[in-house]
This record gives C-alpha cells, sequence and structure tokens, in this order.
C-alpha cells in the first residue's frame, strides 16, 4: 500500500463515517447524509483498491476504470450545472416579481419608508 492510499484512503474513509455518524445524530438532511457518506466511501474504497474500477467497468463493458471514472464525473458535472443553472432562473424569477411588485407598489402608493433606516423615523 502506498503512502498516497494511507493517508487519503484513511481521510476519506474518517469522512464518511462522519457523514454517517452526523445520520445517526440526526443532524441535517437523512438523505444528503447517505448520499455524501456514500461517496466518500465510494471514494476510499477506490483508493484503496483502485482495480475495482477496472472491474465495474468491464462488467459495464467500458475498456478502462479511468474511462469509468471519467463518465461518471462528466455526468455529474452536467447534473451539478443543471442544478445550480435552475436554481439560479428560480431566483431571477423570484428577484424579477420581487422588483416588479415593489416598483407598482411604488407607482400606485409612493415610496414606501426604509424599516431600517432609522433617520426617517
Amino acid at each position: 500500500m502506498t503512502l498516497f492510499q494511507w493517508i487519503f484512503g484513511t481521510l476519506c474513509a474518517v469522512i464518511a463515517l462522519r457523514y454517517l455518524i452526523r445520520m445517526i445524530q440526526g443532524d441535517g438532511s437523512r438523505l444528503a447524509a447517505i448520499f455524501w457518506g456514500l461517496l466518500w466511501a465510494g471514494a476510499a474504497v477506490t483508493i484503496f483498491r483502485p482495480g475495482i474500477t477496472a472491474e465495474i467497468a468491464a462488467w459495464m463493458g467500458i475498456g478502462r476504470g479511468a474511462d469509468l471514472v471519467m463518465y461518471l464525473g462528466l455526468l455529474a458535472g452536467i447534473g451539478v450545472t443543471r442544478y445550480f443553472y435552475t436554481r439560479y432562473r428560480r431566483l431571477d424569477s423570484l428577484l424579477t416579481a420581487l422588483v416588479r411588485e415593489r416598483a407598482i407598489s411604488f407607482a400606485t402608493h409612493g415610496p414606501v419608508p426604509d424599516s431600517h433606516n432609522t433617520e426617517e423615523l
């Protein structure tokens, strides 16, 4: 076993264990704790036993384990990009609706005093 495997495999295993403990304690989202715990545990397994990616890739009909890891990383990147783009669009729509509502209110009722500004009170 190499120094890299000892250091980073152990680090990934400790992080996975941390998420397991958080899930048992009920700290945060149970689904998120399971997801991140499994992700870190998978990273630890692939660091301690690198040949497993080649075995899984062969079972799936992919030539090399490195290709499997690249495909999974690419799919994860696309998923994360889609998630954050959707969130951005939703926040943009909410902000537009809020500004529009405030502008209509200002046009019909005049300026609304700012509750954070103590000089006007």
